[in-house]
C-alpha cells in the first residue's frame, strides 16, 4: 500500500489532493532520474532552454484563476493575494529566465573571454 501526502484546506479541513510519498529506498532512483535529466538539459543550448521556460510560463497563463484558487485554498490566502502572486510569477518568470541567460553569457575582459559554468559541470 502506498502512503500519500495529503493537502488540506486549512479553513475547513477539506482534502484538496494527495501525492505519493517516496520511501527512503526509492529516493536513490528519484535522485538518479534528476541527475540524468540534468545531464540532458545541460546539452540543450541556453536559448532553447529559455524558449522552453518561456513556453511553460505562457502555457500557465490560461490557468491563473484555477492556480490562484488552489493557492488560496492550500495556504488560506485571500483570492486577491493569491491571484497577484500567481500572475506575478507567470509574468515575471520569463524576465528572470532571460536575466539568467544574460548572466551566463561570456564577457570580454581585456584580451580574455570570461565564461560561466555551474560548479560540478
Amino acid at each position: 500500500m502506498t502512503e500519500n501526502i495529503t493537502s488540506y484546506d486549512p479553513s475547513n479541513g477539506e482534502v484538496l489532493g494527495e501525492v505519493p510519498k517516496v520511501k527512503a529506498q526509492g529516493m536513490q532512483e528519484v535522485v538518479q532520474r534528476a541527475k540524468s535529466a540534468g545531464k540532458s538539459w545541460k546539452k540543450v543550448p541556453l536559448k532553447e532552454r529559455l524558449q522552453t521556460i518561456e513556453g511553460a510560463y505562457s502555457a500557465a497563463e490560461g490557468s491563473v484563476n484555477s492556480l490562484a484558487e488552489l493557492l488560496s485554498r492550500e495556504m488560506g490566502k485571500d483570492i486577491r493575494r493569491s491571484t497577484s502572486e500567481v500572475q506575478g510569477t507567470i509574468w515575471g518568470g520569463p524576465y528572470i529566465a532571460g536575466s539568467c541567460l544574460d548572466a551566463f553569457a561570456g564577457r570580454e575582459v581585456g584580451e580574455s573571454t570570461l565564461k560561466y559554468a555551474p560548479l560540478g559541470a
